[in-house]
């Protein structure tokens, strides 16, 4: 197989290279790369990353968008998207849908949600999740999202609550504990800036990531690794972490802030 720099695997042709970024994108944000036993999404930062670290959407600009629980739908009479008016009760067939919220939405602009995720939650009945394909920016604690696919269960504007997140490969920082383990990016595998903000981010398979100084000393061959307390780097589980596991450690390191060869187990 004739491939070009970086690969061309499955029906993806990359090309970038996995080792190298870029200041314009070659692919749309979150294209996957399956490469033999590793995987690979297409990203973007909003802050300067290294080689090796744990990238999380940003919180501070848009991500991940959780509209919390009590987000819900409402009515919008004139819509910018969609091709009729939205009920605040969602019909089959429906991809309009209003989502309001009284400060979650703040700052969103129009079309930050494309390819990110609308989640419904009608008590008993709906449970769905369907794909953003635009909104619009937010007025009057009010964003319109114009979905890819129908509605396909009625919805009851008063028991359906709703969360929204944003493209989990948009606007990527630097992840942290206690405030990203929600919705881990990956590893980023270039250096990004904002002047050359689109690089790969691996997900699966044989990494490096960036590790916290107390992890030196500690017996990390075939341990399971956790995101740490230190923005971007990873950690040793511990007895009662409730971190999820981003992988299993493959050998020891020897110095304090080496990469912690891994078996990383996100998103395959």
């Amino acid at each position: 197989m004739t491939k070009t720099p970086g690969g061309t695997y499955g029906i993806l042709a990359a090309g970038q290279s996995i080792y190298d970024r870029s200041a314009t994108p070659c692919c749309a944000i979150g294209s996957r790369l399956p490469m033999g036993d590793r995987v690979f999404f297409y990203g973007k930062v909003s802050t300067i990353v290294a080689r090796g670290e744990l990238l999380a959407p940003d919180k501070s600009d848009g991500g991940p968008w959780a509209a919390a629980v009590d987000g819900s739908c409402c009515a919008i009479a004139s819509p910018q998207l969609s091709n009729k008016p939205i009920t605040a009760a969602l019909a089959v067939g429906d991809v309009g849908v209003g989502v309001t919220h009284a400060s979650y939405l703040d700052g969103i602009v129009a079309h930050q949600l494309q390819d990110g995720y609308l989640f419904l939650n009608d008590t008993g009945s709906v449970q769905q999740v369907y794909k953003i394909k635009d909104n619009t920016a937010m007025a009057s604690d009010i964003v319109e999202i114009l979905l890819y696919d129908e509605i396909r269960v009625v919805t009851v504007d008063a028991t359906c609550s709703v969360c929204v997140s944003q493209n989990a490969y948009m606007n990527l920082a630097k992840a942290v504990a206690a405030t990203d383990e929600a919705m881990l990016a990956g590893v980023a595998m270039a250096v990004g800036t904002t002047d050359y903000p689109f690089i790969w981010i691996q997900t699966w398979g044989p990494s490096v990531i960036t590790s916290t100084a107390d992890i030196l000393g500690t017996v990390h061959g075939g341990t399971n690794i956790v995101l740490g307390t230190v923005a971007g780097a990873a950690d040793l589980e511990v007895t009662g972490s409730i971190l999820p596991v981003i992988g299993w450690g493959i050998t020891d390191i020897a110095s304090a802030g080496d990469g912690i060869p891994i078996d990383l187990r996100i998103r395959p």
